[in-house]
């Protein structure tokens, strides 16, 4: 289990992240920041660190008036990382494993995260796709997961950001040319959270050219399954795959009674002590 105390200072990092989309003054600012300690002087911390987000951001929501504060960065990089897809298919075309590589992108697409107190530009994820191709997987179940691909008929991959949802285009594209009987499912949240895709942009940038897009039915910055609608849970149980991508759906779904392939970059100290890896690494890791 993640210790939820190791997230506190994420959760403050969030809430000045949301003051800043939402265009908060000062005096607002601080209001925010006063109902958010309120917040977490009633809790015990010992849920999952996801479900206090979740708490925490419909907070931010009334706070700040703005249901969705980030949808114009959301739709910002979208555009900007669309523009790129066919570079980015053919780089898994020309790789020496394209499975891997198209892991890797995937994975290095997670960075697009404004919730986790770094600025993120579109020079740095360019830069980034550029260095992957210097860099490994820390974690690297990539045989596990072709070994449970050959043999499956349905897969689930449950997507995170903004932007990144490009590089799970690019994925399902390669996954459908290798195994075309494949039917798949490709997973959002159910309403506007953070910078987190929804169904609108899933549709917006293409992923319903190569699967079928469902929402979870959920406004959290995760998968909580005993929150997720009834028809997102049967798709989610009777998948032969499920892979997930990003660090949220890594914290809500690492102790999941199923086997998971999760595709993400480490990005804090509580979540590494649990992989095994440093901040910044690139994992595909099945659990």
């Amino acid at each position: 289990m993640i210790d939820t105390l190791d997230c506190l200072p994420c959760v403050l990092r969030q809430a000045r992240s949301a003051a800043q989309f939402a265009q908060l003054n000062r005096e607002e600012e601080v209001a925010l920041l006063q109902s958010t300690f309120a917040t977490l002087s009633t809790q015990d911390f010992s849920g999952n660190p996801v479900e206090l987000f979740a708490q925490l951001c419909e907070l931010f929501r009334k706070k700040t008036g703005d249901d969705d504060p980030y949808r114009g960065i959301r739709q910002r990089f979208n555009t900007s990382i669309l523009t790129m897809e066919s570079q980015f298919y053919h780089q898994v075309e020309q790789a020496q494993d394209s499975f891997r590589e198209a892991v890797k992108l995937a994975v290095v697409g997670n960075i697009i995260d404004f919730a986790g107190g770094k600025e993120i530009t579109e020079a740095l994820v360019h830069q980034r796709i550029l260095d992957v191709e210097h860099e490994g997987l820390a974690r690297d179940d990539c045989d596990a997961l072709v070994q449970d691909l050959n043999e499956a008929h349905t897969l689930l991959l449950l997507g995170d950001n903004c932007g990144e949802i490009v590089f799970d285009k690019v994925f399902l594209r390669y996954v459908k040319k290798r195994w075309p009987h494949l039917q798949v499912h490709y997973g959002v949240r159910g309403g506007a959270i953070l910078n987190d895709s929804i169904r609108a942009d899933a549709e917006d940038v293409g992923i319903g050219d190569w699967a079928q897009i469902i929402d979870n039915g959920d406004r959290a910055p995760g998968t909580l399954l005993h929150r997720v609608s009834p028809e997102f849970l049967q798709v989610f149980e009777a998948a032969d795959v499920v892979m997930a991508k990003g660090q949220g759906n890594f914290e809500s779904l690492h102790d999941a009674p199923r086997k998971i392939h999760f595709l993400f970059m480490s990005k804090c100290p509580a979540v590494c002590k649990i992989t095994g890896t440093q901040v910044g690494d690139l994992l595909c890791m099945t659990r």
